[in-house]
Parts: C-alpha cells; structure tokens; sequence
C-alpha cells in the first residue's frame, strides 16, 4: 500500500510542479503528518520528499522557512536536497545530522560540498564531537567519517584547525584516525 501511494503521490507532485502549482505543494508541505502506521508513514514521507524536490528552484519566500520547518524532524533525504540546492547556510546542523543516515548522507553530502568553505567548522566539530556513551555507534562513526572527509576534501586546513586535527589522530576509529594522519603529513 506504501508504494502505491508513493507512487501515486509522486506522479500528482510531478504534475503539480509542471503546472507551477507551488501553493498546493507548499499546502501540502504544512500539512502534519497524520498517520501512526509505519508503512503509511513510509509512503507520507516519499511523497514530502518529491514535494520537497520540487520546490528546491521554486522562487516563493515561503519555501525555504518550511523546509527548514521540516528539517525539525527526523532527516528526509529530499528536503536535505532541496535544502542543499538553496545552499541553506542555516540548514548546517540538519546536514550534518542527516550524515549519520545512510539514506540521507549522500544528500546531505552534496548540500555540504555546496556550502564549501561555509561548512568547514561545521564539519570540524562534528568530526571531532566526543562520543558520550562509549561504544560509539555505527552512525555516529558513519556521520563522523563522513565529515572529517568532507572538512579535508574542502581544502587545506587553517592554521587554527591543527589542534582539532591532531586530536584526531588518537581516535577511536581507526578511518578518521588515519585520514587525520594523512592530513597532517600532507
């Protein structure tokens, strides 16, 4: 039922962004998501992130506080893209939030990439963020891994990085602590 209706969802969003029909999308955007069931849920989502792909170039001021008003919630890989394509600076933490996830990461990585060097202390801190409740999960090391190579990939670093990147040198996990060193002997 959850991929009939994100189908079908998905073919009325497709039309309604060809009609530039950005008030209903946007309508629809405001709407709470009213459903507990989890594959109902499931295919609610596909459709807020179709909706949300299709207002990524919309020019309405309405947009991008909505967008960001869904980013309140659990990351969602097409208001991550939407998002990224506006180059959202204030977006920041819901990207790097949405790093840790393996279905929004790639969305989440081109939005930061997009940023440059806007990101970069961003990236830094979630890269070096202390993990709280050892053993660090495999999300965290996912969004952090994913952050640190993104903070290098931006460029060299700054004079004032050095000291966080020499922490990680010591870290936990084994891929930051060697891109670290790579970094620093580069």
């Amino acid at each position: 039922f959850a991929a009939d209706h994100a189908a079908e969802g998905d073919v009325a969003v497709e039309a309604l962004a060809r009609l530039h029909a950005d008030d209903v999308l946007i309508e629809f955007l405001r709407a709470p998501l009213d459903t507990t069931d989890p594959v109902e849920q499931t295919g609610e989502e596909a459709v807020i992130n179709a909706a949300a792909r299709a207002l990524a170039d919309s020019a309405d001021s309405r947009v991008t506080p909505l967008l960001l008003k869904l980013a309140e919630r659990p990351p969602l890989a097409g208001v991550v893209e939407a998002l990224g394509k506006r180059r959202c600076i204030d977006a920041l933490p819901y990207f790097t939030q949405a790093l840790a996830e393996d279905f929004t990461r790639p969305a989440a990585e081109a939005a930061l990439r997009n940023l440059g060097r806007a990101a970069r202390t961003a990236l830094l801190e979630t890269a070096t963020r202390a993990v709280s409740d050892p053993p660090e999960t495999v999300s965290s090391k996912r969004q952090r891994r994913s952050a640190f190579g993104l903070f290098v990939a931006l460029g060299p670093p700054a004079k004032e990085e050095w000291p966080s990147i020499r922490r990680l040198i010591a870290d936990s996990d084994s891929g930051i602590a060697e891109l670290a060193c790579e970094t620093c002997l580069a």
